[in-house]
């Protein structure tokens, strides 16, 4: 599978190997470029203790602002096997959220979109 870059975007290969995307429109990238997988484990997944409270519960919700590249929600499904959770995020670029679930897929996730106003609800599970 070959990942495009959405419309708008450039797609940047971060030193980590991870991707992140250079917006057109804001003159910023999506992730830091030493590392956009790493920013977000370091940033998220630990700054948030998400695998600390997996011991001590077995359901996560996570509400995010700005999905991106979906990084967000992968590195929670990765770090939340045994636990259920919700993950909501709000994300005004719909070739973003596009973007998001084929990158998801080099993860073997599968994002689940939900629409409502302006309000994208994840449903993930495991692809197996």
């Amino acid at each position: 599978m070959t990942l495009t870059a959405p419309q708008g975007y450039e797609l940047e290969l971060s030193r980590d190997g991870s991707f992140a995307l250079f917006s057109q429109k804001y003159q910023q990238a999506t992730h830091s470029r030493s590392g956009a997988l790493l920013e977000t484990q370091v940033r998220f997944i630990e700054g948030c203790r998400i695998p600390q409270k997996t011991y001590f519960s077995k359901k996560i919700d996570v509400f995010e602002t700005g999905f991106g590249t979906g990084l967000g929600a992968i590195t929670y499904i990765l770090n939340t096997k045994n636990c259920e959770g919700l993950f909501v995020s709000l994300e005004e670029d719909e070739f973003l959220l596009e973007f998001a679930m084929e990158y998801a897929y080099l993860f073997r996730v599968e994002l689940k979109l939900q629409e409502g106003p302006r309000l994208f609800n994840f449903r993930t599970r495991w692809l197996r």
